[in-house]
């Protein structure tokens, strides 16, 4: 019988960098173009995979400490060379029932700011493919 997961400590590092214990959501996404693949005499559609692509939107509690969030970020926004991505769905090594997904991506937008009056401070971006790699899953 399966089990559910419920994430509660899933693991996440930018750059080296471990931002774990600021993420309240993240989401991994991975996608190809759909080209259709069609001709004279066809009686059907018929599709095949094209680019790939991937991205990972993180929402986080905002930090401006000396070392918080925003000073971890920041660079990796402003750099123009691709970070490297780690995402496990909990925080201990990667297994078969623990997988982990890599890739060297890059923050296109962030918003070092965000929320409303009397809202905690949070920050949302999204990692997009910085090279030309779908991401990797890997079990050991």
């Amino acid at each position: 019988m399966a089990t559910t997961l419920v994430l509660k400590d899933a693991f996440v590092s930018l750059g080296g960098t471990n931002i774990s214990e600021y993420v309240q959501s993240v989401t991994l996404t991975g996608e190809y173009d759909k080209v259709e693949d069609k001709g004279m005499g066809d009686a059907v559609h018929h599709n095949v995979k094209g680019l790939g692509n991937w991205t990972i939107e993180i929402e986080c509690r905002q930090s401006f400490d000396s070392g918080g969030l925003d000073s971890i970020l920041w660079p990796l926004f402003i750099s123009e060379t691709p970070i490297a991505v780690i995402v496990r769905p909990k925080s201990v090594a990667k297994s078969a029932s623990n997988p982990e997904w890599t890739g060297n991506g890059m923050i296109f937008s962030y918003p070092p700011i965000q929320g409303s009056v009397g809202d905690g401070a949070k920050t949302s971006f999204t990692i997009e493919a910085g090279d030309k790699n779908m991401l990797v899953r890997s079990t050991s």
